[in-house]
């Protein structure tokens, strides 16, 4: 295991900072259709429509990311693609899905660095401790504040999980 990696599992450690997998949540990635990005569309009015009525039933996992020039990014809980109504107002499949594996951050000071990629390489490098070439692990990470949530798709989350739970020492964890 390199050195950052390391550090990280050990912070983690010391913390009592584990991975969580909610196996009841799948997760869909998909954008907002956006026909002309100088023109209010009726595509943006289902998407504002369909993202109000996601938040009115307190969706447990919805990312929203919106920049300048681009349709709308959404990860969001697949039960909650309905609220979209047309299928033309979401693109991308709607049928794969992602797992969240979740850490909580909360602990840690806010000057707490390299967690993001220190997870990232034990997850390519996996359990064993060398790159994973022939069986990668596809995955997404998103990083907040307060949580970092690891994505990856259900056939890769039981070899997923016994990289995160290997500890410093190469000795599994809870």
């Amino acid at each position: 295991m390199n050195e950052l990696q390391a550090r990280t599992f050990a912070l983690l450690k010391r913390r009592n900072i584990y991975p969580k997998v909610e196996t009841d949540i799948r997760l869909v990635q998909c954008a907002g259709r956006r026909d002309d990005p100088s023109s209010f569309s009726a595509n943006e009015a289902a998407l504002q429509l369909g993202l109000t009525k996601c938040l009115i039933h307190q969706p447990r996992f919805l990312s929203l990311t919106l920049t300048e020039g681009e349709p709308a990014s959404l990860l969001l809980e697949k039960r909650l693609i309905s609220h979209f109504g047309s299928q033309n107002v979401l693109l991308g499949s709607k049928e794969d899905y992602l797992i969240p594996i979740t850490l909580d951050l909360d602990p840690l000071p806010l000057e707490a660095t390299g967690i993001v990629c220190g997870v990232a390489g034990k997850l390519v490098r996996g359990s064993s401790g060398r790159f994973l070439d022939d069986v990668n692990i596809e995955m997404s990470y998103l990083s907040t504040a307060k949580a970092g949530t690891v994505m990856v798709e259900e056939r890769d989350l039981e070899r997923a999980m016994e990289a995160l739970r290997v500890g410093e020492n190469g000795v599994n964890v809870p």
